[in-house]
């Protein structure tokens, strides 16, 4: 029987924490304040973004966390992306956490294997912002239409054929666990960046 040792010779976590690690330094410039976010495409890329948030402080987390909630919710929990609701709604306190479930649920070869060193490739898409560092919007201007709108959205009587059933869309964003969103949550676009004003001394 191969031992957990043996699988985590495959890809040792701590590679992971040194490259996270890193990631602030790459900012020279940059105050000890920030916050991550990142563009967010398929749930098995989320699921790898949930574990990395962990190696931050949690007010640097919010906005990533609640894009990829939204992501889930936007994606109706369908597939992989309920699992991904799942781990987002479980308390963790600690990366190992996250690996003691992982590998309760999908077994140290998979974790080892396949999710730590596609979590390792997915830290160059984390995005580090400077949350002290005033952002220029973009000008916009006044845009003025000709004729109708509605782009053929209005429609005759004889175009209705009854009503259509109405399916409440579950919403399990406010069951996410991450302590500044659990209590309220709105909805954000994914990939968005933000700010929070709280100051975080580099411990990893």
């Amino acid at each position: 029987m191969t031992s957990y040792s043996n699988f985590q010779k495959r890809y040792d976590p701590e590679k992971l924490r040194k490259k996270i690690a890193e990631l602030p330094s790459l900012y020279s410039d940059m105050e000890r304040t920030f916050t991550i976010s990142s563009n967010i495409l398929t749930a098995k890329q989320a699921l790898s973004l949930v574990y990395i948030t962990l190696y931050f402080q949690y007010w640097e987390t919010d906005l990533l966390t609640k894009a990829i909630a939204q992501k889930a919710y936007s994606q109706n929990y369908n597939g992989e992306w309920k699992k991904v609701q799942e781990f987002l709604e479980t308390q963790f306190k600690t990366p190992e956490d996250f690996e003691k479930k992982y590998i309760s649920d999908y077994g140290p070869h998979d974790f080892f294997g396949n999710f730590l060193p596609k979590a390792a490739r997915y830290i160059v898409m984390i995005k580090v912002q400077d949350v002290n560092k005033v952002k220029k919007k973009k000008v916009v201007y006044a845009q003025y239409h000709r004729g109708y709108k509605d782009k053929g959205s209005l429609r005759l009587p004889s175009d209705f054929h009854g009503i259509r059933p109405y399916k409440e869309k579950e919403d399990r964003r406010q069951n996410v666990s991450h302590p500044l969103l659990s209590e309220n949550f709105s909805t954000v676009e994914d990939g968005a960046l933000g700010t929070h004003p709280i100051e975080r001394r580099v411990t990893l």
